[in-house]
């Protein structure tokens, strides 16, 4: 296992500490870590991050390039260790039930800013930190952000009712949503020398990518209509079976793509179709736009489609299989799939490559998840402790770790 992290990255130098379980702040730490961050999470002594039990090979890479310390924080001992951390931290993620900070560990933002006035902490919950006392200190995971944010009731169909969307999306939107949030408040640090602290939902995360739906919603009083295919308003942008039983997705907008489709349907000249750029659901030829892919398609495999289509600059793809993925030339040409190894899963993984890709300071994944307390040791010597000092704190049952 390689416990050297190399120099790399747009973050190189920033110090990155993640406390708490869940998947938003792991994955939002493995963002900052992707590009340089040297970050570190903090797994509790007694218990260990569900994600552990819950697939090795997941948390092999939504933890990768992320540092392992296994640290009691609210014991006597831990909080002096945890205060000697957050010195030399940058950025403090914590993932924990509203309040749990402040009410209980007495660890609010003033006690943190006390220690390092230049700290950057984001708080991640399913409810905030402040709001209806009822809600704030609620338990949540990804199904319940999604659930108070409605966000089941777009996705799902007429038939089958509403549905949550997949996978994890309320966890994944919140990480995207305290990593932009926790870099927009470092590079404030750089101009004034004082830190900021966020206030990170799961289900506020939601709230805000609901497109049009929301702003009728709250506008208009009208609730969210499900929907079969890609678009509620526009017709043809949907999937489309080819010959093959294989599937394409296909969205006909815009002056060319448009004038080139109805030429390849064999509807150009056709007056119902005459300068239409988009054609909607609730126009009268709808049906008949979207009944001429649909057997456009049927009588072609998925390659003849995607050819054609493609070729005439109709957007279109296949809906990708993880196997198509591996043979697809743009993947192989990009790097999209990139393999590491990692010890919690105890063997080399392929998983997807960091996004976006930069030019001069390129990301790098230099080692996949770890175990529990794999780089106690070291992160305690980098704070200067001793040899005997760690030992009682082990003792002590603060800390806990490969080596220790």
């Amino acid at each position: 296992m390689n416990n050297i992290m190399p120099n790399f990255g747009c973050l190189e130098g920033v110090r990155v500490v993640v406390a708490g379980g869940g998947q938003a702040s792991a994955f939002c730490s493995c963002l900052l870590a992707e590009n340089g961050a040297d970050t570190i999470h903090i797994e509790g002594v007694q218990g260990m991050d569900s994600a552990r039990g819950y697939h090795a090979m997941f948390y092999g890479n939504e933890h990768r390039n992320v540092r392992e310390l296994a640290l009691d924080i609210p014991s006597p001992e831990g909080r002096e260790i945890f205060e000697k951390l957050i010195r030399s931290t940058d950025i403090l993620i914590e993932s924990t039930r509203g309040g749990t900070f402040a009410n209980k560990w007495d660890l609010g933002d003033d006690v943190l800013w006390s220690w390092n006035p230049k700290l950057v902490i984001v708080h991640i919950s399913g409810f905030g930190q402040y709001g209806d006392p009822a809600y704030i200190a609620r338990a949540s995971f990804d199904m319940i952000g999604q659930c108070f944010s409605g966000l089941p009731m777009l996705n799902g169909t007429p038939e089958t009712g509403p549905d949550f969307a997949k996978p994890m999306v309320s966890d994944y939107y919140t990480g995207f949503t305290a990593a932009v949030g926790a870099l927009m408040a470092l590079y404030k640090v750089q101009k004034t020398g004082e830190g900021d602290s966020l206030d990170v939902t799961q289900y506020e995360s939601c709230l805000r990518c609901q497109n049009f739906q929301i702003v009728e919603g709250f506008t208009l009083g009208k609730e969210p209509e499900r929907y079969s295919g890609i678009d509620g308003n526009v017709a043809g942008d949907a999937f489309y079976k080819c010959s093959d039983d294989r599937y394409i997705a296909i969205i006909p907008a815009g002056v060319g793509p448009m004038k080139s489709l109805l030429r390849i349907l064999g509807l150009e000249g056709n007056p119902d179709f005459e300068g239409k750029i988009m054609i909607f659901k609730k126009d009268p030829v709808s049906e008949k736009f979207v009944d001429t892919i649909r057997e456009f398609c049927a009588e072609r495999t998925l390659d003849e489609v995607e050819k054609i289509l493609g070729e005439a600059g109709v957007p279109c793809s296949r809906l990708m299989s993880y196997g198509d993925m591996m043979t697809n030339p743009h993947y192989a040409a990009r790097n999209n799939i990139i393999e590491f190894y990692s010890s919690q899963a105890g063997r080399n993984i392929k998983a997807s490559a960091p996004a976006p890709q930069f030019k001069r300071n390129p990301q790098q994944i230099w080692r996949g998840g770890a175990l529990k307390g794999e780089d106690s040791k070291d992160i305690m010597a980098e704070l200067g402790f001793t040899e005997e000092e760690m030992q009682q704190f082990k003792d002590a049952g603060a800390i806990c770790g490969v080596g220790l």
